[in-house]
């Protein structure tokens, strides 16, 4: 379920992953630079290298995705996180069938306000 008005967006992750599973990923949250995707993947699913030149947070929704981030393999699972500052590499590997979130949020300016 997604809920959403111009003030919030509300998701049960785990739910719309799994009603949703036969799309490789969507977007749930696309706001003033921040993008919060849902990555549903299937058993041995390689993602990467890949470089997001904001922070990114990886959130565990089901199953397992390996991670591999900073000369370092990180094991994500429901309700853990990772979370990378802008620039760094990483892959995605699914053990089995799994989903994940990638959230990226921007750097702010000085003044707190997202670049354009």
């Amino acid at each position: 379920m997604i809920e959403s008005t111009e003030k919030y967006t509300f998701v049960e992750l785990a739910d719309e992953s799994a009603r949703r599973y036969e799309q490789p990923s969507f977007h749930i949250l696309s706001e003033d630079g921040v993008r919060g995707q849902i990555l549903n993947l299937r058993a041995g699913r390689k993602l990467g290298p890949a470089v997001v030149p904001s922070m990114t947070v990886l959130i565990g929704i089901s199953g397992e995705v390996r991670i591999v981030a900073c000369d370092r393999e990180f094991m994500l699972r429901s309700l853990s996180q990772l979370t990378l500052l802008p620039n760094v590499s990483f892959t995605l590997q699914a053990s089995g069938d799994a989903a994940c979130e990638l959230l990226t949020i921007p750097q702010l300016e000085s003044d707190g306000v997202a670049p354009k």
